[in-house]
C-alpha cells in the first residue's frame, strides 16, 4: 500500500553487530546468549544427574530497544 510505514521487529543477540546501523530504524528484542547457554547447561546437569527439571520449558526474557 502506498504511503505506509512498514513496522520490523527482530530478534538480536546481544553484542551482535549484525544490524549495526539500523537501530534507529529497527525494534530490537535482544537475548543474552550467556543467559541460554546457562539454562540450556543447568537443565543438561539435572537430566545428566537422572533428576527431572522442574519444567520441560525455560523462558528467556528479552531487553526491548
Amino acid at each position: 500500500m502506498p504511503n505506509r510505514d512498514v513496522l520490523i521487529a527482530t530478534h538480536t543477540n546481544i553484542g551482535s553487530q549484525t544490524l549495526f546501523g539500523y537501530d534507529k530504524s529497527l525494534v530490537f528484542l535482544d537475548f543474552d546468549p550467556a543467559q541460554v547457554a546457562a539454562a540450556m547447561f543447568e537443565m543438561l546437569e539435572t537430566l545428566m544427574a537422572g533428576e527431572t527439571p522442574e519444567s520441560s520449558v525455560v523462558s528467556i526474557a528479552p531487553t526491548l530497544r
